[in-house]
């Protein structure tokens, strides 16, 4: 499906509140920080996602983007920006990348 990620179609793989629902587990956001000179990394959990799964596909995906965005914003170093993350683009609208 094509939820929003920082602003922009993006097709996304509906499972998180799928699963969530299946297993009434809390879904807790992650990241992780490659520490400088090799050194590790450091994993940073988030609060809890409330409310979530809320039975609205459409609305969960975007939470779920939502929470990785913030993730994005708080370290964009980290970001893995060479995957062509709008490479499909929903139908009758133009390519993103040349």
């Amino acid at each position: 499906m094509f939820a929003p990620f920082f602003g922009i179609k993006a097709s996304t793989i509906p499972a998180l509140g799928k699963f969530t629902a299946m297993t009434k587990s809390v879904v807790i956001p992650c990241s992780t920080r490659i520490l400088d000179s090799g050194k590790g990394f450091e994993i940073s959990f988030g609060r809890p996602i409330e409310n979530f799964p809320t039975g609205d596909e459409l609305k969960d995906t975007t939470i779920m983007n939502q929470a990785i965005e913030k993730m994005v914003e708080s370290m964009p170093e980290q970001y893995f920006w060479v995957h062509k993350r709008f490479k499909t683009r929903p139908a009758g609208e133009p390519a993103f990348y040349d």
